[in-house]
């Protein structure tokens, strides 16, 4: 059998095992699932699947972890031990039919190992396997029925994002119409006892530094406590209530992620969920620290010209939290059951507030700075504050781990390739920011060498991944004009 030349990323498929004493157990390559006949699918995690396709499409020799971590997406990770892990599931997925010593030798008629040049080489057995292109079978009327817009296929590419984009609206429509209606009946609060946006915004500046610090903090860390605290008990008795029977502790991250979906209890998922949400909100509070320090800044963005933007920023803000939680839902590929984001589940609706007040808030403060540090009216300073530091490094941070970090990469981020994306532009929108406010002094100098230097890091990151798209030629361009503007800065100096 030849694996070579199948599409993976594009097509959902599944190797099923048709003979022997492991009929009936397959690997699910989308789902990144192993199975054996009515047990309950054991999940194993997304890099792992390259491994096996990996070992599939060379199949015919023994393959050395050297020889797969030759390949971009597998060059740092421990082949052995994540062949190890893929046993483990597999001889869980054979229980309770199998016991664990029966399992484990049943396990060598997968995956063979053998010694080569001083390496452990291993070689997948494709006898007696069959790869099934699930989106070519005929699906049967349950499936009809439990088929996502998403996995509908159509020659119409603009059809087919209508469909998706009703589905979405189909599962989530009551919570944005709450959502929605909240918001309405506050802002009818707010114009009944006369308040402005900006009067919300002085307020916030005016607050101690602690208040907004702890704020932020809860509002970040919120979304993965709910999906801990709300999301997983409301999981766990729904399956009472339909099965009968209390779950076992090993049933409990497969029963809340796949039978009853509401949250990913994995703890790769929620240490990269928090650290995002977490640098997220701390790169808000550095917004605020920065413009707190201005004089008269306060008392500018209460003026009612600021009312009509700051307004259009909140709700662009929104849109972007519902446009992230879409993606969520939508993306078919890889290991994500998108269930667990429709907007019924506790922490996908705070997850979306969360990234909803935290741009709102980091992008109407830096719009009005803008504004404020052009107007004549107002004095301001003429020396850089090092808050500013502070705000690019949060900013950067966050950028960077939650789109291009190798954690992005492992958990397949829907940020991913937004560091790529946008730090060029942030780089030379922050360094012409700095030339043109701005005094020459040694704040000035670091600001230069942080933008430097993450362009350097943005630049090895494009040879790594050797893209060439669009859009990273449009971020080619900008940073080769920040590159510019530094250069001519240091002639002048």
């Amino acid at each position: 059998m030849t694996f070579s030349d199948i599409d993976w990323t594009n097509n959902h498929y599944k190797l099923v095992f048709t003979s022997g004493e492991l009929e009936g157990l397959f690997i699910d390559f989308t789902y990144q699932e192993v199975g054996f006949r009515d047990n309950v699918p054991q999940r194993f995690e997304y890099r792992k699947s390259l491994i096996i396709r990996y070992l599939l499409e060379h199949s015919d020799d023994y393959m050395t972890g050297a020889q797969i971590n030759l390949i971009e997406e597998l060059n740092s990770i421990d082949v052995s031990k994540a062949i190890s892990s893929f046993k483990s599931c597999v001889i869980k997925a054979l229980a309770p039919t199998y016991d664990r010593e029966e399992g484990a030798e049943l396990f060598n008629q997968i995956i063979d190992r053998k010694k080569s040049n001083g390496q452990m080489g291993y070689r997948f057995l494709t006898d007696g396997t069959e790869l099934i292109d699930c989106d070519e079978a005929v699906p049967t009327d349950a499936a009809l029925e439990n088929m996502t817009a998403a996995t509908v296929i159509t020659d119409d590419t603009t059809d087919m994002k209508i469909s998706v984009l009703s589905d979405y609206f189909k599962k989530n429509w009551f919570v944005i119409f709450i959502l929605f209606y909240i918001i309405l009946m506050l802002l009818f609060v707010m114009n009944g006892k006369d308040m402005s946006i900006g009067s919300l915004y002085r307020n916030m500046i005016e607050a101690s530094l602690m208040y907004n610090f702890v704020f932020f903090l809860i509002v970040g860390i919120a979304p993965v406590l709910a999906g801990i605290l709300i999301d997983t008990p409301i999981s766990l008795i729904t399956h009472r209530l339909k099965t009968g029977r209390k779950a076992s502790a090993s049933e409990i991250h497969n029963i809340v992620m796949y039978e009853v979906p509401r949250f990913d209890l994995s703890m790769r998922h929620i240490f990269f969920f928090s650290v995002c949400n977490v640098t997220g909100a701390m790169t808000t509070v550095a917004a605020i620290f920065f413009v707190r320090g201005i004089p008269y800044f306060s008392e500018y963005i209460t003026k009612s010209s600021l009312t009509i933007p700051l307004s259009i920023i909140a709700f662009a803000g929104l849109l972007t939290g519902f446009y992230n939680n879409y993606a969520l839902q939508t993306k078919v590929e890889p290991a994500r059951n998108n269930k667990n984001y429709i907007l019924t589940r506790a922490h996908a609706v705070l997850n979306v507030l969360y990234l909803s007040l935290s741009l709102t808030v980091s992008c109407s403060l830096l719009f009005a700075f803008l504004l404020f540090r052009f107007n004549s009216s107002y004095a301001t300073p003429d020396t850089l504050d090092s808050s500013f530091l502070i705000l690019i490094l949060s900013t950067y941070s966050f950028m960077w781990f939650s789109a291009d970090s190798p954690m992005a990469d492992e958990i397949d981020s829907i940020s991913r390739y937004n560091f790529l994306s946008g730090a060029p532009v942030l780089t030379f929108f922050a360094i012409v920011y700095t030339i043109l406010c701005y005094d020459k002094s040694f704040t000035c100098f670091l600001s230069f060498a942080i933008n430097a230097i993450v362009l350097g890091v943005w630049a090895l990151l494009m040879f790594k991944k050797k893209s060439v798209s669009l859009v990273k030629l449009v971020t080619s361009f900008f940073s080769v004009m920040a590159v510019a503007v530094i250069t001519l800065l240091v002639i002048n100096m």
